[in-house]
């Protein structure tokens, strides 16, 4: 392996290798060092491989993790002894190679032999400190080198050489430690400011009589042994000579240790699969899985006998089919299981009427209180929330008056304005067009079915299509050919208009620093007033604007619109809408922006090399038309990328255009509306992002009071952004830029069939197609003419995927999925479709409308399709709230407005007891099931379940709740059994038994459930998807230098200091094609892996969601059962994370709420302050083990902290149903001793009474402290991590919340 390693740097010609030898005596305090922990590694392998023999003795199964524990310890406890380097050398010299053992470190001996042109190959960083090494090799993971041109590293950095080694010598290093509280930053300062001497010892002498230095210098130090080693090249040998620390010895016999057990438990394995498999039997699937995804989580197999029939499903009998079961009653019936082995779950809900008792951790951090803290309350004049409220309702995208119904465009406008347009997925190119022109045969058999036509909407069948002349494989091929080369196409030209504007974007930047430049080095007086600065900086400013000409800032200006200022828009800067939204319908080119006729042109020209021409201009009024000033612009733009070397246009002005294989209008389209929505995101959008960020930089001090940081309207967006960007150290990119990946690429109805028409036997479909319908083309105009006049679908049905299947069984249905939920409306059904729901007085609690409509286009990447359709089902007057308040449908009940945008806290929700009879007629508090959620970094969320229905008497033994008692009283009264605390141990400490028999027991316990799912497990198909990336990554292929993950790291950056978008394209310009190949190449592995990735994501979704379902009784795959109430709520704490980790439980949430909504069930949402605090089951406050783990003193229980914290809330969820009130115990509690949030409501008992009400604050604050034997809690401290969401309860706009 480790000559496997060095024969990756080169051959043993060029190469000599030196190995380091005895340990040298001024390395002797970092040797104990690593000696002290390679000790402590050792003793937690010895614990590990205890704990591992005690499971193969008992029994017990092995886990991943006990393998894991052993060999990470054996691997931090390993020492390359001198007696093995010795033989490794032996080895190397025997096969040619030029070994040098060294007397000491090789460190020295490599610098007293290096030469200025040799390369030194070292993971050791105190290389650098060696005056002689000129070039550095540092090997890092991921087989990347670093490469450290000391000239070129010197110049960065304005450091000499000798400075650079007195750096090495006063830093940390091997040798020596660096003075308390002075840091490499630090040092680099000092030596910088002491600037350069004769020898690197001079800069030391210096160094140390520095003022900073000699006030941190208390144990005198003068890096005598770090000069030696760095300056003098010199070490001493220690005597007498180590040849092997005694931490070895250990290492070896637990190394023996391990591998006996494993020999030992592979033989225990081995015996107990003999016994337990006979061996005529073998190993079948329970059912043919759906669809191979090789990401997807593999069923668990079962063992069927040979001799009974394969086809025959497994019959469970009486005697070994166990009932699991949730809760046995009518809505949780028992489920039958037979004996299957199955994988390891990664996640399982548990079911418990009581939790057990642990002993105490030996350390943890105990809870305490703080006063609460009253939020400002928000200013009581409503002009600004009613001008930003008006702002927000003018700078939206949506228009304000319905569009016209004229003509196909029309329809599918007004569809677009009164339903959503949403994304479907239908599989992958070849599958749908294989059902189009190659269908399977019909079953036997099968009458079809016809849909049951809505109240609001007729449904007619298409007929089938009919190619019974042509050749259905070839049309097959050649529709698969089309739409694999358009995307590839339209994004290349994509690609290649991003580089040519930045390379443009980029000249103008440099013009303006240059002009900066020039006002900069003019002389200056040394005591410059403030009129002065003022005099510079409009220098500065007017320097910016005169260096960029009048046609440059025309080219700026159509590639994003100036930023026109306005009164109020300091306030609100960041919320600039993007109006260059993409429309996929067949839309006409009267409604685009001067900006996409002007990239529309430019990717024309791009693409097909014809130069742009105004056409029809004939008089004067034409040259004032809105086409005169884009194309001449157009023609600037590429005059000056033609004479700054930067293009080369493939013929001259004036040349015979030529004709190509798809017309340039109706391919960059799509590209070319997706460029300008990219262009003003990162122009106009970045623009107000970073003048906030200056502005902070500004406040903080990192800018000067006199820098410029204001939008200039004078100027364009992009010369605004330039200025800003490079003020805030070019943190974002200048232009936008397409990775190798193949991106989705838009497509209408009617550039489908101008590119279908280019193939003849494409075209003799078209006409098939349009003689039924008694209409002869013989052009692209009656081909135009003909698709304006048909439903919107058409050519998708007949050409690209089989959409509203006719025929199908339910079963077949499901399984057809989107293709079967898809309607082909004629003109005449959106019509009338329209004509409902353009009435005034249609009440949309009575919409009951469900499908989808086609919108006519389609999103491809030449491996899968994608259909754009009108989500029926819901209504944009809902959503944005069009209709008078009277006839606005309640959103928690009702999806007409959408399903995926709204969450009402429950205390807005349920004010009175009559809320709670709305909601649920006539069904009683005790029967309504809740399930809350907390969302988390380490875990997606924490679920508690609470059930209080009745129990059935064969569920698991546990008695029925009695009917008589109330939810008063099992809520209240019997708080420490009702929601599972500890029944009373006569060895608990005197105050855990007072907490728990104080309260007299009233009734059985409940059936609770929790459930916690770790982010580890949803993001297993991403790990398996990355970890076959890189690996493909990095192999090198035959004939190839490089492997992809080198290329990609060697291009240069975009952003940063040092970017450059020239040279970044110089580079990747060599390297492209290798790129296209590996992410989008004719096999398309990429595309196959990333689409089964995604798939088995969703799958892991699917199988939470189906899970917690199951805990109440329901399913994701049906609607909710009116006779089984039940209330969702999700916790509204709202945190970020520092780390760079991403975090699953927002994106899952988002997912869950959606589909629950969807499903019926009501989700409110619920405030998380002290959710995570105080224990649910005494109250009082919990101690902190562990990132995920929490301790509670007074019960003796362990609580995972986000189902702790969803138990907690399903108290403030059943306080609220029966209370109308949030419990005392997760109420702030002010200095007073007071509730502030209860302290204007007036109404209802208090929902807890038996430790919250004694909760009374001391006034002090206290923080947090470690305590590892505390048993009492003082209920008035604790400490709150997540901010509430709201301040009080009559407060009317909600505070954002935060964890931290």
């Amino acid at each position: 392996m480790l000559q496997k390693e060095i024969e990756r740097f080169g051959s043993k010609d060029i190469m000599i290798l030196y190995i380091d030898g005895p340990q040298a005596e001024e390395k002797r305090s970092t040797a104990e060092v690593r000696e002290a922990g390679r000790q402590k590694a050792l003793d937690g392998v010895k614990a590990s491989i205890d704990a591992f023999e005690t499971r193969i003795e008992s029994g017990l199964s092995i886990r991943k993790q006990h393998f894991v524990d052993v060999k990470k310890g054996l691997g931090a406890s390993f020492y390359w002894c001198v007696e093995s380097r010795e033989n490794f050398a032996e080895y190397m010299r025997s096969l040619g190679w030029t070994v040098k053992v060294c007397i000491t470190e090789a460190d020295v001996a490599m610098a007293q032999d290096a030469r200025p042109g040799d390369v030194i190959i070292s993971s050791d960083s105190d290389m650098l400190g060696y005056a002689s090494i000129v070039t550095l090799w540092r090997p890092v993971s991921r087989n990347l080198i670093l490469v450290y041109f000391l000239p070129d590293l010197l110049a960065t950095i304005g450091l000499s050489r000798i400075q650079l080694t007195a750096l090495a010598v006063v830093s940390r290093n091997d040798y020596q430690r660096n003075i308390y509280s002075l840091g490499p930053a630090t040092n680099f300062g000092i030596i910088k400011a002491i600037g350069d001497r004769p020898g690197s010892r001079e800069i030391v002498l210096a160094y140390l009589t520095d003022g900073k230095v000699v006030t941190r210098n208390t144990h005198q130090e003068t890096f005598a042994d770090s000069i030696r080693v760095f300056v003098e090249y010199r070490q001493t040998q220690i005597e007498p000579v180590v040849l092997q620390p005694p931490s070895q010895k250990v290492f070896k016999a637990l190394q023996q240790r391990f591998k006996d057990l494993c020999i030992k438990r592979d033989s225990l394995k081995e015996t107990q699969v003999q016994r337990t498999i006979p061996s005529q039997e073998n190993i079948i699937r329970v059912r043919k899985p759906r669809s191979f995804n090789r990401y997807r989580t593999v069923e668990s197999p079962i063992l069927v006998s040979r001799s009974s029939p394969l086809q025959a499903a497994p019959v469970p009998q009486e005697h070994d089919t166990p009932l699991v079961t949730s809760q046995q009653d009518d809505s949780h019936p028992p489920l039958n299981r037979t004996r299957i082995p199955r994988n390891r779950a990664r996640f399982s809900f548990k079911e418990r009427t009581r939790k057990k008792v642990h002993d105490p951790p030996p350390k943890m951090k105990q809870f305490y209180a703080k006063p609460y803290k009253t939020p400002p309350e928000a200013p009581d004049n409503q002009t600004s929330t009613s001008a930003s409220k008006a702002k927000s309702e003018k700078d939206s995208t949506i228009i304000k008056k319905p569009p016209g119904t004229k003509g196909k465009n029309g329809f599918v406008r007004s569809m677009a304005w009164y339903h959503p347009t949403v994304t479907l997925e239908t599989g992958t190119l070849h599958a749908n067009t294989k059902r189009v022109f190659i269908p399977p045969s019909a079953p036997a058999l099968i009458k079809p079915t016809t849909a049951t036509p809505g109240p609001s909407m007729p449904v007619t069948a298409t007929p089938a299509p009919s190619t019974t002349d042509l050749d259905r494989p070839a049309l097959q091929r050649l529709v698969m050919e089309c739409l694999q080369e358009a995307p590839h196409l339209a994004a290349g030209v994509k690609r290649e208009a991003q580089r040519l504007i930045g390379q443009f974007v980029e000249a103008m930047s440099k013009k303006m620093d240059a002009a900066e430049m020039r006002v900069m080095a003019e002389p200056q007086s040394s005591t410059e007033s403030k009129t002065e600065a003022d005099r510079v900086r409009k220098q500065e400013v007017a320097s910016r604007r005169d260096a960029i000409s009048d046609d440059e800032r025309r080219i700026l200006d159509f590639l994003c619109v100036r930023i026109k200022l306005k009164k109020g828009d300091d306030e609100d800067e960041g919320d600039c809408e993007n109006s260059n939204t993409e429309d996929n319908s067949d839309v006409d080119d009267k409604d685009e922006t001067d900006s996409n006729r002007f990239l529309k042109a430019f990717l024309t020209f791009l693409y097909s090399g014809n130069y742009p021409e105004v056409k029809g201009q004939k008089t004067v009024e034409s040259l004032l038309t809105k086409d005169t000033g884009v194309i001449p612009t157009v023609n600037l733009l590429i005059d000056w990328l033609v004479s700054g070397k930067f293009y080369n246009p493939p013929r001259k002005r004036g040349a015979i255009n030529v004709t190509i294989p798809f017309p340039p209008a109706n391919l960059v389209r799509s590209v070319s509306v997706q460029l300008a929505s990219e262009l003003q995101k990162i122009y106009k959008n970045g623009t107000y992002d970073l003048h906030k960020k200056a502005e902070a930089m500004k406040k903080k001090g990192t800018l000067g009071a006199t820098v410029d940081i204001q939008i200039r309207e004078e100027m364009s967006a992009v010369e605004n952004f330039l200025h800003l960007n490079k003020l805030t150290n070019n943190g974002r990119r200048i232009v936008p830029f397409t990775s190798s990946k193949q991106p989705f690429i838009s497509f209408s109805e009617r550039e489908l069939a101008v590119f279908f028409w280019k193939q003849s036997l494409l075209r003799e479909r078209l006409k098939e197609l349009a003689r039924q319908d008694d209409t002869h083309m013989t052009s692209v105009d009656d081909l135009a003419r003909w698709i304006s006049g048909k439903d919107p679908g058409y050519i998708i049905k007949h050409f690209i995927c089989d959409v509203a299947p006719q025929g199908l069984t339910s079963r077949q249905r499901r399984k057809a999925g989107h293709r079967a939920a898809v309607r082909l409306l004629s003109l005449n059904e959106i019509g009338a479709h329209l004509d409902i729901v353009k009435d005034k007085s249609l009440d949309p609690m009575q919409y009951k409308e469900r499908g989808y409509a086609l919108r006519g286009s389609i999103r491809t990447d030449g491996f899968r399709i994608q259909l754009l359709a009108f989500k029926l089902r819901e209504l944009q007057a809902v959503r944005y709230r069009r209709l008078p308040e009277n006839r606005l449908p309640p959103r928690l009940t009702s999806t007409v407005g959408g399903t995926n945008y709204y969450l009402q806290e429950i205390r807005n929700v349920i004010t009175c007891k009559e809320d709670t009879e709305r909601f649920w007629p006539g069904t009683s508090v005790e029967d309504i099931k809740t399930l809350t959620f907390d969302g988390g970094q380490a875990c997606v969320f924490g679920a508690f379940a609470h059930l209080p229905a009745e129990l059935s008497t064969k569920s698991k033994g546990k008695a029925p709740v009695r009917n008589d008692v109330p939810m008063e009283d099992v809520m209240v009264i019997n708080r420490q059994t009702a929601v599972g605390a500890v029944v009373q141990d006569s060895a608990l400490p005197n105050t855990a038994q007072e907490s728990t028999t104080s309260a007299p027991v009233m009734s059985p316990r409940p059936v609770f459930f929790n459930l916690a799912v770790k982010s580890k497990a949803v993001y297993q198909p991403n790990f398996r998807f990355r970890r076959w990336l890189e690996g493909e990554k990095e192999v090198v292929p035959d004939g190839e230098q490089e492997s992809v993950s080198q290329i990609e790291s060697h291009l240069p950056p975009l952003k940063g200091q040092g970017a450059s978008v020239i040279n970044y394209v110089k580079e990747l310009q060599k390297v492209e094609e290798r790129l296209l190949d590996f992410y989008g190449g004719s096999d398309n592995r990429y595309k196959k892996h990333h689409w089964d990735m995604e798939r088995a994501r969703h799958a892991e979704y699917q199988l939470i969601a189906e899970q917690l379902f199951n805990i109440v009784g329901g399913s994701s795959g049906r609607q909710r059962d009116p006779s089984n109430p039940f209330l969702i709520a999700v916790g509204l704490g709202q945190f970020s994370t520092r780390s760079g980790l991403t975090s699953l439980h927002s994106s899952f949430l988002g997912y869950f709420i959606q589909m629950a909504r969807s499903l019926n069930y009501m989700v409110v949402g619920v405030n998380e302050y002290y959710s995570s605090k105080r224990c649910p089951g005494c109250e009082q406050f919990v101690a902190q083990v562990d990132m995920r783990r929490f301790y509670c003193t007074n019960c003796h229980v362990y609580h995972h902290r986000d189902v702790m914290a969803a138990e907690n809330m399903a108290n403030v969820v059943r306080g609220y149903l029966v209370h109308q009130e949030r419990p005392d115990y997760l109420q702030p509690v002010a200095a007073d001793g007071s509730l502030p949030w209860k302290a204007k409501c007036n109404s209802g008992p208090s929902t807890r009474s038996s430790n919250a009400t004694t909760t009374t604050a001391t006034g002090s604050t206290s923080s947090t402290a470690t305590s590892s034997t505390t048993n009492s809690v003082n209920p008035a401290k604790g400490c709150r991590k997540r901010t509430a969401t709201t301040s009080s309860v009559d407060q009317q706009k909600p505070e954002k919340s935060s964890r931290n």
